[in-house]
């Protein structure tokens, strides 16, 4: 940022908010199902299927997501085309 900048830093405790969130929701999860039985769950979890089915899922839902956020750019700001939005998708 340059000296002249307005930008000022959000509170500590505005900047720490998603984390606290974070802590308290996998409080309540750890509170519902006991650690030792979620572990045996993911130790049985089939994982070779789930990347299977994930990874192509992934790919399609940035491919679509890409698509919506290029013809949003369109409407408002002109031709723009679809490979010159992948990199604003990956942020």
């Amino acid at each position: 940022m340059a000296a002249d900048s307005t930008y000022t830093r959000p509170p500590m405790v505005k900047r720490a908010l998603p984390f606290l969130r974070t802590i308290l929701v996998l409080a309540v999860i750890f509170r519902q199902v006991p650690i030792e039985r979620l572990s045996v769950a993911l130790r049985a979890a089939d994982h070779q299927r789930f990347r299977t089915l994930m990874i192509p899922n992934t790919r399609i839902y940035f491919c679509w997501d890409t698509l919506i956020l290029t013809a949003a750019i369109r409407w408002f700001h002109g031709p723009v085309p679809f490979a010159s939005m992948l990199p604003a998708r990956a942020v």
